[in-house]
């Protein structure tokens, strides 16, 4: 067995070869991955490139030295508009290094920051072509904006001075809108995603009538996140129209390509908003003007109206007051002669009335008075005292009128009163008579 080498001398090895042979830069497209930037200003990068059946199929680890990172930096700002950031596409020239201790690292020397700005091109006509193939280019475009336009969800960074502006140019319009901030990112990777949520948000809330995109000014670079497809592709099949006011007059993304309405800037949004709903109160202030012009003439046609009837009423009243005066005097002395026959017929039945009461008064009296008499004549002859006289007696026992024998016992006391005077006896013998017939007459006494 040979001398075994020791790692550092592997590493060594591969370090000279790699020197040896590539001696000369190289110009590399990549992918940013990771980008910082250490406190002592060297610039680390992680460099990837992707495939889209396989995905990740090179990364290499890079760095920018402090002596060129501000240069390139600058060079890349002045170009672009912005800075270097994850995601991007650039087109390096590197040299190729290997460390006995840190491995293999690509040197960045140089970048094209014209690559960079191709490239962002190249992805916004692809991004277009796709949504226009998709069939959902024009769809948000064709929804109808509701009137009156008033209850908005805006979606901006909430420290922006343009949606600060947006705001207060709101605030001092005098008109009311009711609206609610969904704060995102704005640039860099995560704005695209934030937007897209915040979208998911306002869809499901069914009080928003149409959602605001407003951001300022800003680089290429920094608005690319509105060229993203699938915050485009939310925007273009949102349900509610979409209004955006994103960068400067001269910026236009492919979110502005597909929102319902595109304006230059978030205060030229604001301006928008304002006279639409100018435009709806004047719209009501003629509709009432018209208004009232139609109804004056529906009540000057209908006042030529009234005059007409109230005079043809004046004139039927007359004749209808002439009409009834002549019936009711006929009426009158209709009833009057009525009266007349009903007061004499009445008056005959009251006399023939009064003579027949005087009659059966008459009448009446005469047999109450027989009956007084003979009721007088009935007590006289039923008076105790004449019964007496007659020679009937009463007979008591214990203070009881004795009408039945079997109500006495021998030995018991009676009282016989005579109209002469009273016997008090005593029974022997009692002896019912079985001749007696209480039902006969007979046995009555007179």
């Amino acid at each position: 067995m040979s001398q075994a080498a020791s790692l550092f001398e592997l590493n060594n090895m591969v370090r000279e070869s790699l020197e040896a042979t590539f001696s000369e830069s190289y110009w590399v497209c990549a992918e940013i991955s990771q980008i910082s930037v250490a406190a002592n200003r060297h610039c680390y990068l992680e460099l990837v490139e992707r495939s889209p059946r396989q995905g990740l199929i090179a990364q290499a680890r890079a760095h920018i030295w402090r002596e060129n990172y501000t240069l390139i930096a600058n060079e890349f700002r002045r170009v672009t508009g912005g800075n270097l950031e994850a995601g991007m596409k650039i087109l390096v020239e590197v040299e190729i290094c290997f460390h006995e201790q840190y491995g293999y690292s690509l040197n960045i020397m140089d970048i094209d920051p014209s690559f960079s700005l191709g490239d962002m091109a190249r992805r916004r006509q692809e991004t277009i072509a796709r949504l226009q193939d998709e069939g959902v280019f024009e769809l948000n475009k064709q929804l109808t904006m509701p009137r009156p336009l008033s209850r908005l969800a805006i979606i901006s960074a909430e420290t922006a001075a343009g949606y600060g502006d947006f705001m207060q140019q709101l605030s001092q319009s005098g008109y009311h809108f009711h609206l609610q901030l969904f704060p995102c990112a704005m640039q860099g990777r995560q704005a695209a995603a934030d937007i897209v949520e915040a979208l998911e948000q306002i869809a499901q809330d069914d009080q928003w009538e149409a959602v605001v995109i407003i951001r300022g000014g800003g680089s290429v670079v920094d608005l690319s996140a509105f060229d993203d497809y699938e915050l485009a592709s939310n925007v273009a099949q949102f349900p509610l129209p979409v209004l955006t006011g994103i960068g400067h007059e001269r910026d236009e993304s492919v979110v502005d390509l597909v929102a319902h309405s595109r304006l230059k800037t978030p205060t030229a949004v604001a301006a928008y908003l304002i006279a639409l709903r100018q435009s709806e109160y004047d719209t009501v202030e003629g509709l009432a003007d018209a208004l009232r012009q139609k109804a004056l003439q529906i009540v000057q046609q209908h006042n030529a109206r009234l005059q007409q009837l109230l005079l043809r009423y004046n004139v039927a009243h007359l004749r209808f007051l002439q009409l009834q005066r002549s019936r009711l005097r006929e009426l009158e002395y209709a009833l009057s002669q009525q009266a007349l026959r009903i007061v004499g017929t009445e008056n005959l039945r009251v006399e023939t009335a009064w003579a027949r009461m005087q009659k059966a008064a008459v009448q009446a009296l005469a047999d109450e008075k027989n009956k007084i008499t003979d009721l007088q004549h009935r007590l006289t002859v039923n008076d105790p005292r004449q019964m007496l006289r007659r020679g009937y007696s009463i007979t008591t026992s214990d203070g009881h009128i004795v009408r039945d024998v079997k109500d006495l016992v021998p030995g018991a006391k009676i009282r016989t009163q005579m109209a002469v005077g009273i016997i008090d006896s005593t029974v022997e013998r009692v002896e019912p008579n079985p001749e007696f017939d209480p039902l006969s007459e007979t046995n009555l006494p007179n």
